[in-house]
C-alpha cells in the first residue's frame, strides 16, 4: 500500500480514534496526501471510498475544528484536498460546509490557489465556471500574475544591468593594462 493510500485509509478510521492529538495528526496527513495528489486531476483519490464512512470522518473533523485550522499547508494544496473530499461526500451538511470553504478559496485565495482550484473544477465539471464573480477572479488572478511577472523582469533587468556594468568595468581595466 502506498503511503498516501495508508493516510487516506486512516482518514476513514477517524471516528474510532480516541485521542484528539492522534486524530489531528491523521487528519493532517490525509489532507496533505490528498492535496499533493497532482496526478489525478480530480477527486479520484477517494474514488470507491464509502461516502457514509467519509461523511462520518468529515463530520468529526468539522466538529473538532480541523478544517478551520488547515493553514498548516499551502492554500492551493488545501484547496485541492477540500475539492477531492467534497467530490467524494454525499449531498448533505458536511458537503455544504466543505463547499463553503472551497468557495472561500476560490473567491478570496491568491492567484495560484484560484488557478489550481478553478482548473480542477473546470476539468472535472460538465458545468462551466461562469458568472460575474468568476470573471472578476480571473481578472484579478491575471493582474496578480502580471505584477509578479513584472517584478521578476524588473529584478532580472537590474541584475543584468549590474552584471553588464561589472563586466564593462572589467573590460575597461583589461584594456588599460
Amino acid at each position: 500500500m502506498e503511503k498516501s493510500e495508508h493516510f487516506l485509509a486512516r482518514l476513514l478510521e477517524l471516528p474510532r480514534v480516541e485521542e484528539v492529538d492522534v486524530r489531528r495528526g491523521i487528519f493532517r496527513q490525509a489532507v496533505t496526501a490528498l492535496g499533493q495528489d497532482e496526478k489525478s486531476g480530480g477527486p479520484l483519490a477517494l474514488a470507491g471510498v464509502d461516502p457514509r464512512a467519509l461523511g462520518r470522518s468529515v463530520q468529526m473533523a468539522l466538529a473538532d475544528g480541523y478544517f478551520d485550522d488547515i493553514d498548516f499547508i499551502a492554500p492551493s494544496v488545501a484547496a485541492v484536498a477540500l475539492y477531492q473530499i467534497a467530490g467524494a461526500l454525499p449531498l448533505g451538511q458536511e458537503r455544504r460546509a466543505i463547499g463553503r470553504k472551497l468557495l472561500a478559496y476560490l473567491y478570496q485565495g491568491d492567484a495560484a490557489t484560484f488557478a489550481t482550484l478553478a482548473s480542477r473544477m473546470a476539468m472535472a465539471s460538465t458545468r462551466p465556471l461562469r458568472g460575474a464573480g468568476i470573471r472578476a477572479r480571473v481578472a484579478r488572478a491575471a493582474t496578480d500574475a502580471r505584477i509578479v511577472l513584472h517584478s521578476f523582469v524588473d529584478g532580472a533587468e537590474a541584475r543584468l544591468e549590474a552584471e553588464l556594468h561589472t563586466l564593462g568595468w572589467v573590460l575597461e581595466r583589461r584594456r588599460s593594462k
